[in-house]
């Protein structure tokens, strides 16, 4: 890659930085992680009976103090609750409440519908590739030490 589509592939970071911030408002003490949560606990407790704090940190490659911190911060917005294990009852499960329910259906389920209708111009395969793009960047970045 040259110099020039190195500096152009920066200047559009930016500006998808800039696009996430014109995604809707959050709920007071929500976070975009929180609402990737809600979708997380929805998933698995689809594929299984208890959804706990080990299963959260597998699948959103996370540490398990981010997922209890992000929990207990959801607790407080009224979106997760908690309740002792079925099986064993040392173990600690969550499920979505109604709110959490409401605020998946909204900031999730509605708006990627919306979305994909406001977006509907751009191209799949284009989609697809922008994505792939971003992800590369973001592998070769992470493992670049420039700054240290």
């Amino acid at each position: 890659m040259n110099t020039k589509t190195a500096k152009d592939l920066m200047q559009a970071c930016q500006l998808a930085r800039e696009i996430t911030r014109l995604q809707p408002a959050l709920p007071p003490g929500m976070t975009p992680l929180s609402i990737r949560m809600l979708e997380a606990i929805d998933d698995l407790s689809k594929q299984q009976e208890e959804v706990r704090g080990r299963d959260l940190s597998r699948l959103l490659h996370l540490s398990p103090p981010a997922v209890a911190r992000t929990i207990k911060e959801m607790e407080k917005a009224g979106a997760v609750r908690k309740a002792a294990s079925q099986k064993d009852q040392r173990g600690i499960c969550f499920y979505l409440t109604e709110q959490g329910k409401n605020w998946l259906q909204y900031y999730v389920t509605d708006y990627y519908v919306h979305l994909s209708q406001v977006l509907h111009s751009i191209d799949e395969k284009n989609a697809q590739t922008a994505v792939q793009v971003i992800q590369v960047l973001y592998q070769a970045m992470k493992g670049d030490r420039y700054n240290e």
